[in-house]
């Protein structure tokens, strides 16, 4: 159980993860984002290919 203000409870909940394992998380969220990012880049029309 939390005590306090939103405040206090959101710090209580961050000072409950241990650094590595945030760590861990954030990059793990990265590389997902990246990946998906990618999937989604286009690649750029060549002028050859461009239709006038």
């Amino acid at each position: 159980r939390f005590f306090g203000n939103v405040l206090d409870k959101h710090r209580q909940v961050g000072n409950a993860v241990p650094p590595p394992l945030s760590k861990a998380i954030g990059l793990e969220i990265k590389k997902c984002v990246l990946e998906k990012m990618k999937e989604n880049a286009t690649e750029p029309v060549k002028p050859e290919k461009m239709e006038v």
